[in-house]
């Protein structure tokens, strides 16, 4: 297993790191200790991915991407259900 330094100094010579704010940082390294945890590389890919495609957005002085998931309400939930009902009893 990987000690936290070494962890450290991979990261750091990593072609991700474009100045980036210390949340960004500390994401990676979260993802980065997941990985080591799991196994799956699958969380340190895409923060790596997520944190590229945000530095080439403000290179290209773009403004930086926000992904907001809104969850439905419970009666959006069910008037979608009634209509797959329908949808259903027509066939």
């Amino acid at each position: 297993m990987l000690s936290k330094s070494l962890l450290s100094q991979t990261l750091s010579t990593m072609d991700v790191d474009y100045d980036l704010p210390k949340s960004s940082q500390d994401s990676l390294m979260d993802a980065a200790w997941v990985a080591l945890d799991t196994g799956d590389i699958t969380p340190l890919v895409k923060e790596e991915l997520k944190l590229t495609i945000q530095s080439r957005r403000l290179a290209s002085g773009k403004g930086e991407l926000r992904v907001n998931f809104n969850t439905p309400t419970q009666s959006e939930v069910r008037e979608r259900e009634r209509e797959r009902e329908r949808e259903r009893e027509r066939l």
